[in-house]
C-alpha cells in the first residue's frame, strides 16, 4: 500500500536539520501566491523546501527551527481557521489541529510572526534563510536584522541561504520520496503512451496538450510537474515552447515534453513521434542519433556514477552519430572541446 503524504519523516528530517545549525536560527517561508487576474490566482505551488521539512501545502506559512541552546526547537506560524475564506477556497489547517498534524514544538499565529522575530532570533549570530521565496517575509527579516552601527551580539550579522543546506539533504532520494517519484513517473509513462498512440487524431498543439494534463489527472495526479511543452515542426527546437493552435501536419513530427507530479512529487518525460506514425529516412537518422545517445547515457547510470559522466557519454555518442549523418565535420574530440554539438544539443543530459 503506497504511503500517505504524512507518512514522510518531515520530523526526522528537522532534526537532521537542527544538527546543522547549532547555536543558529534557519526561517522558512511558504511561496507567494501570485495574481493571474482580479480575485484569481494562479495554480500554487509550495516552496519545497518547506514542504520538504513540514509537508504543508497551503499559503501563509512560517517555518522556524532553533539550533540555540533554550526555547523551542521548531515553531510553525499558521493562519488560523477562517470560514470566510473556507467558502472562497483553501481554509488555513488552524492552530488547533495543527501541532498535532505537523508535530511541531510550538504553533503561533501567522499574524505575529513580525512581532516575534526579534526575540526569536536574540543571540543567534547567524541567520539561514533564502532570500526571494516571499517578498513581505524578505522584507520582515531584513528589517529585523539591519542595524545602524555594525554588527550586534544580540541579533544574527551573518545571512546563510538555507538552500546550501537543505540542497545537500535532499539531493539523496528517502524510500518514500522515491516511491512518490516512481509513482508520478508512472503515470507520466501511461499518458504520454496514450497521447503518441492517438497523436493524428488532435487537431493543434493545444489540444495534444490539454488532452494530456487530462490523461494525467484521469491517473491520478496531483497536477504537473511544470508547464506541458507540446511543438510540432520547427516550434520542437525552441526549448520551452507554449502549445499553440499550430496543426499538428502529418508528415511531420511532434515533441513532447511533460512531466506529472504525484504529492509534490515531480517527473519528467520527452519523445519525439511521427504524425504519420512513420518516420521518413532523415527523421529516423537524427531518431536514431537520439535513442543510441541515450542508451549510452543510461550505461553510466549506475551506483557510483554522477551526471557529468552521464551528460559526457550522450554527448559522445551524439556527436558521434552527427558526424555520420554529416551535420558535423571534423574530430570527434575537437568537435566536442569546442563546443560545437551545442549548436544542436544545448543543454544538459538530465535535471538534479
Amino acid at each position: 500500500m503506497r504511503k500517505k503524504n504524512n507518512d514522510l519523516p518531515f520530523h526526522k528530517r528537522r532534526k537532521n536539520f537542527l544538527k546543522r545549525i547549532k547555536g543558529e536560527v534557519a526561517i522558512f517561508s511558504s511561496a507567494e501566491v501570485k495574481v493571474f487576474t482580479r480575485d484569481q490566482h494562479y495554480s500554487y505551488k509550495q516552496n519545497s523546501d518547506l514542504f520538504y521539512l513540514t509537508g504543508i501545502e497551503e499559503e501563509n506559512a512560517i517555518l522556524v527551527l532553533s539550533g540555540l541552546g533554550t526555547g523551542a526547537r521548531s515553531i510553525l506560524f499558521l493562519e488560523e481557521h477562517d470560514l470566510i475564506k473556507a467558502k472562497w477556497g483553501k481554509s488555513p489547517t488552524g492552530l488547533k489541529k495543527a501541532k498535532r498534524k505537523y508535530q511541531v514544538d510550538e504553533v503561533r499565529n501567522y499574524n505575529d510572526f513580525a512581532n516575534d522575530l526579534e526575540e526569536i532570533l536574540k543571540y543567534s549570530q547567524v541567520l539561514h534563510y533564502a532570500l526571494s521565496t516571499h517578498s513581505k517575509i524578505d522584507k520582515i527579516v531584513i528589517d529585523t536584522i539591519k542595524t545602524n552601527y555594525g554588527p550586534s551580539i544580540i541579533k544574527p550579522c551573518m545571512l546563510h541561504d538555507s538552500r546550501l543546506l537543505t540542497g545537500i539533504m535532499r539531493i539523496k532520494k528517502e524510500k518514500e520520496e522515491i516511491s512518490h517519484i516512481g509513482h508520478a513517473s508512472e503515470i507520466t509513462s501511461k499518458a504520454v503512451y496514450k497521447i503518441c498512440k492517438n497523436i493524428k487524431t488532435y487537431k493543434s498543439e493545444k489540444h495534444a496538450a490539454k488532452s494530456l494534463e487530462a490523461e494525467f489527472m484521469a491517473q491520478g495526479a496531483s497536477g504537473m510537474a511544470f508547464n506541458t511543452i507540446i511543438a510540432s515542426g520547427k516550434n520542437a527546437t525552441v526549448l520551452h515552447h507554449e502549445p499553440s493552435y499550430q496543426p499538428l501536419w502529418k508528415s511531420g513530427l511532434v515533441l513532447i515534453d511533460s512531466g506529472a507530479s504525484y504529492k509534490s512529487y515531480c517527473s519528467d518525460m520527452t519523445r519525439t513521434v511521427p504524425v504519420s506514425g512513420k518516420f521518413d529516412q532523415y527523421q529516423a537518422e537524427l531518431y536514431d542519433a537520439v535513442y543510441k545517445a541515450y542508451l549510452k547515457a543510461k550505461e553510466k547510470a549506475v551506483v557510483g556514477s554522477n551526471l557529468s559522466s552521464i551528460h559526457k557519454a550522450a554527448v559522445s555518442s551524439l556527436t558521434k552519430s552527427l558526424i555520420e549523418i554529416g551535420l558535423l565535420k571534423g574530430s570527434l574530440s575537437n568537435l566536442i572541446k569546442k563546443g560545437d554539438y551545442r549548436k544542436f544539443y544545448m543543454h544538459n543530459t538530465s535535471h538534479w
